[in-house]
Formats: structure tokens, sequence, C-alpha cells
């Protein structure tokens, strides 16, 4: 057994608080005493079936079930690997590969499923977790030692002394599964009751229903989610919720959250909290501006690059100086937040970085051109739907972004059609697949 199990297992075993309450399996109250036994329940099915300490064990992630199976695998010292539905198929295919030092027994819970390579796990770690991210350049894995988590948890244990809370409702989409499994480990700490509503129905009824039958104090959720929540409070029919909101603290994480967007929220909310980080680091880097104890953080040319005991690892892992580069650009002012991926921006003839949409919006409000900047395997590109002052546009970019690798002016009719043709995705990536491919 890990630190991280024997954690919980002090902080559970044969205790009521801190508990689950599921709004996604009928209203289900789960105590810590119920979590315990379930947890050991489920590792005695997965002993007999041949589980064992450094195993994997790959699920699709679902509220409750997704934290159950996180312990279990501290249970045997083994791996969770938590995973959609797409993601799950795949690997489950590439099973029975060649085996070396770095292959792993593959299971899930109906038993053993074959042998998987990962490459990028060093010998002699404990890993805890592996997560599949989009990555800061590529998607890819990344495994997340035991101990780097418990580094994490005491982190964030030590900046939520400042925001006490007995009752938090957890918004997280399930596929944050580490956002799910972190707000129970912290509430471990804090013996917080934990309401999993991962589909997030945010409705104002279905809201109110909630915050009122739980006595919620503590919301966390995505940016996404905390603008909806602010939509509702802004909306003079809810003078109800905007009262409640005053005596909620919202933990918003998973990207980054705008100056507008938080000056808004800092009004419907009693406090907000702003997390920063990646995947890769395990993951906090940032928490409301500062940086996390034991986490260290320096900025070349705006770009974030950190150092930090929870670092993971993963393919084509480049370190330089035990610093890791975030490709994310901050503000050079004070408080120093996060602009977006360096990917997002353009350098001007004057050296300065103008994101994407600052350029297209420039371009559509001084030619009318409907614009779209795109990053491809050379720098910078620019497409140009066809109009009376393109070529103007055109003159004006080869001035002001002379780096701009490529310009070009595409027809406006098969703009629509492409759109059309692929429900679901960005104008940027469908427009860059035709016409960078390659």
């Amino acid at each position: 057994m890990n630190p991280l199990f024997n954690l919980f297992k002090e902080k559970f075993k044969g205790k009521g608080v801190p508990a689950l309450i599921d709004r996604e399996n009928g209203d289900t109250f789960i105590s810590a005493a119920n979590i315990y036994t379930s947890v050991v329940d489920r590792s005695r099915e997965l002993k007999k079936k041949g589980f064992k300490e450094g195993d994997v064990l790959i699920d699709k992630p679902c509220g409750r079930e997704a934290i159950i199976n996180f312990l279990v695998c501290q249970y045997f010292n083994a791996i969770y690997f938590p995973m959609n539905d797409q993601e799950f198929e795949k690997v489950l295919n590439s099973t029975g590969q060649k085996s070396n030092e770095k292959t792993k027994d593959i299971y899930t819970l109906e038993g053993r499923q074959g042998t998987y390579n990962f490459d990028f796990l060093e010998n002699g770690k404990s890993y805890a977790l592996i997560l599949q991210t989009s990555g800061t350049y590529q998607k890819k894995m990344v495994g997340l030692t035991a101990e780097g988590l418990l580094f994490q948890l005491e982190g964030h244990e030590k900046i939520l002394k400042e925001y006490p809370h007995e009752h938090k409702l957890s918004l997280l989409p399930k596929f944050h599964c580490f956002g799910l499994i972190l707000d129970l480990l912290v509430g471990t700490l804090g013996g917080a009751y934990i309401t999993l509503y991962e589909k997030g129905r945010l409705s104002p009824k279905a809201m109110r229903e909630v915050l009122d039958a739980d006595e919620i104090d503590f919301i966390t959720g995505v940016p996404k989610q905390l603008e909806i929540l602010i939509r509702m409070a802004e909306d003079p029919q809810n003078s109800d919720l905007k009262e409640t909101f005053k005596k909620i603290t919202f933990y918003a994480g998973g990207a980054p959250v705008n100056e507008g967007l938080e000056r808004r929220a800092r009004e419907v909310f009693r406090d907000l909290i702003i997390g920063y980080g990646l995947t890769e680091a395990g993951p906090g880097i940032m928490m409301n501006h500062k940086v996390l104890p034991g986490v260290e953080v320096k900025f070349i040319n705006d770009c974030l690059h950190f150092r930090s005991p929870s670092t993971g690892d993963y393919p084509e892992k480049v370190i330089v100086d035990g610093w890791v580069k975030t490709n994310d650009i901050f503000s050079p002012d004070t408080p120093r937040r996060p602009l977006g991926r360096s990917d997002d921006f353009a350098k001007s003839d004057s050296g300065l970085l103008h994101h994407s949409t600052q350029i297209e919006e420039t371009l559509d409000k001084r030619f009318g051109v409907n614009a779209y900047i795109l990053t491809g395997t050379h720098g910078k590109h620019a497409l140009l739907e066809e109009c009376e002052q393109a070529q103007e546009a055109i003159k004006f970019l080869k001035k002001a972004f002379p780096e701009m690798v490529n310009i070009v002016v595409i027809n406006k009719s098969e703009v629509l059609p492409l759109l059309q043709e692929n429900p679901g995705k960005s104008a940027k990536d469908v427009l860059k697949k035709r016409y960078l491919a390659g």
C-alpha cells in the first residue's frame, strides 16, 4: 500500500465524513465508511482475478466509480488509467504487444485483457495514475506518481485552508477525472461532504434544488460552468439564486479564466479561486495567481516554465536544467495571467505578441475580411475569405507580421459546406485540415 492509501484508510475507515452524495445515481448518500468498504471489496475481487502491484486498471470514469477504482489501485500499489470510450477501445485493441521492461498487464473490472507497453514510464518509480491529455504540444499519456499526487494534495490543502467549507458541489465533467479524485482527497483532510453532479444540468431550478438540499458552500467546476452560473445570477428573475451564490466559494480550473469573467465572478460569489496547471505538472502550478508551495516558476519571453516534485512522465519529455516549458503565454503585468498557448500568438514587426483572435478582429474591422490565423508545421498561416479588400489585408499582414509563413485567399463558398460536413469541430480545425494538410 502506498502513502495515498494509508491516508485514505486513516480518514475513511469506520467514519461518516467525508461523504459523497451522488446526484447522478439516485441521490445516493455514501459515507466514508461505505467508500472504504467498497474499495476493500473490489480489491478482493480483483485480487482473485490476478490483479497485483504494478498492473494497470483501465476504466471509463464515472463519478464515484472513478474514485473507488483509483483508491483500489492505491491499495495494490498499482496504476489507474481512466479514459473515454474511444481511448478505451484503442488500448484494448493494442494489447498483446511485444513484452519489454515497460510492459504492464492491463485489467478491466472483468479481468486481465492483455499487455501494453508504456515506454515513457521510468523504472523504479511508483506510479499511481496515467492520464490521457491533449497536452502542451500534442495528445499523449502522462504518468503521475503516488508521491507526486500526495505533494499536490498537501499543496492544495495548505491554500484551501483559507477557504473553509463543509459541503462541496463538484460540477466537474467526468473527463476531468483527476479533478474529481483531487476533490475527494482534499476532502479527506477537510472532512467535507462532496456532492457529485458531473452531468451538470445547470438550470436555475436544478441549481436551487441541489444548493438548498445539500447546503452547498463551495463549488468546483470549469470556466464554462462558471460563466453559466454567473449569467443565471445576472438574470433579474433569479435574484434569490444571486443571494445564495453570495454565500458560496467557486473554484475554477481546467482552462484559463479571463479578466472579465474573473471580475464578474467576484461580484457574484463570496470568493473565487482560480487554479492553473497542466496534466504534465501533476497538475497544479498556481492558485489565485500564487505559485503552489514547493513549485518554482520562471518566465522566458512571457512563456511559463516550472519545476515541481509532482512533474509527470510522458513521451518526448524535455527538461532543460530541471525546467519544463509549458507553452503557455502569460500577461507581462502583475498578477500574471495565462493568455493562451504560444501557438495562439504571432509576433509583430515590433516584436510584440498578438493573439490570433486579435489579428482576426483587426482584419475584420479594417478590411471587412473574415480571416483565420492558423498554426501549421512551419509557423503561422493566414486564410482570408475572398472579398474586395483581400489584397489590402495581405499587404497589411506582410508588413505587420513578417514572420507569417503563408497567406492564402480562399473561396468563401467552400467554407460553409466544409463546416457542415464536420459538425462538432471548430472552423479552424476544419480549415487547417483542408488547407494546411502536409
